[in-house]
């Protein structure tokens, strides 16, 4: 039972990483894509 409560933690401090990794890779890829639409609707400009 002792090995177990003190496992306990360590696991849930891995989820939440990884659960803030992909909110943060999402939030990333969201705010890639708007700003790549509006690149896409400014005229290109070729040098």
């Amino acid at each position: 039972m002792k090995s177990l409560n003190f496992d306990l933690p360590k696991g849930v401090t891995r989820m939440k990483g990884l659960f803030i990794t992909i909110i943060l890779g999402v939030v990333g890829f969201v705010a890639f894509k708007k700003y790549q639409e509006k690149v896409n609707k400014m005229p290109n400009i070729e040098y």
